[in-house]
């Protein structure tokens, strides 16, 4: 039993030993081919194995246990071309050398445009437009609209002190009559909805289409 134990570890050894010996070791340094600096950070690996690394600070690398044959190396930076070289033979217990340099792109990126947008339904956002106009403003948020159950318009408007709903859809501010009004929608001028007056009816927009509501008095 004992010796069956000690062949096993034997042909184990035996057998790590093969593998090792039919595998070798490719190291090179890499860079710039403008200014022949070392190229830091560059993926070194073999076209078709799972065998790869990285270059140094000085523009080395090693890739060890590469199994003996010819393979293909490649090198690929940002900002750089990528580059093959075929051919590199490996040979068992033995260390090839490979040192060339890589090219830097010749392409142009677009230009980048980050692009931004304003919720200007909040709360916080309608208080602060409302502290730089000049007029007596009152603001209603999206966000307060949500939380009440107004279905247009025009409920929405009614709860704004100093401001009356006639018809259920036409607004009085302090007393004035509707055509006395100017309603802006999305920054521009709507027209009468009536035909013998000049009034714009709230109820045809429904809360949920509605940003922000500013009033002017």
């Amino acid at each position: 039993m004992q010796r069956n134990y000690l062949f096993s570890i034997l042909f184990l050894l035996l057998t790590s030993f093969v593998s090792f010996s039919q595998t070798g070791s490719i190291q090179g340094t890499l860079v710039d081919a403008k200014t022949n600096e070392p190229m830091l950070g560059t993926a070194v690996r073999i076209k078709g194995l799972q065998i790869g690394t990285q270059t140094d600070v000085s523009g080395n690398f090693i890739l060890a246990r590469v199994p003996a044959g010819v393979h293909t190396l490649v090198f690929s930076f940002v900002g750089y071309t990528s580059k093959e070289i075929p051919n590199v033979r490996v040979e068992a217990g033995k260390t090839s050398i490979v040192s060339t340099s890589i090219q830097e792109a010749n392409t142009t990126l677009d230009a980048v445009v980050v692009k931004g947008y304003k919720n200007k339904g909040t709360e916080v956002s309608v208080i602060t437009e409302v502290k730089k106009v000049e007029q007596i403003a009152v603001g209603i948020s999206s966000q307060q609209i949500q939380k009440t159950q107004d279905r247009d318009a025009s409920a929405v408007v009614r709860r704004v002190p100093g401001v009356s709903i006639q018809d259920d859809r036409f607004v009085i501010v302090r007393g004035l009559n509707e055509r006395y009004n100017t309603v802006m929608l999305n920054d521009a001028i709507t027209p009468s909805t009536e035909v013998d007056t000049k009034a714009f009816s709230f109820d045809l927009i429904p809360s949920s289409a509605i940003d922000r509501m500013l009033i002017f008095k």
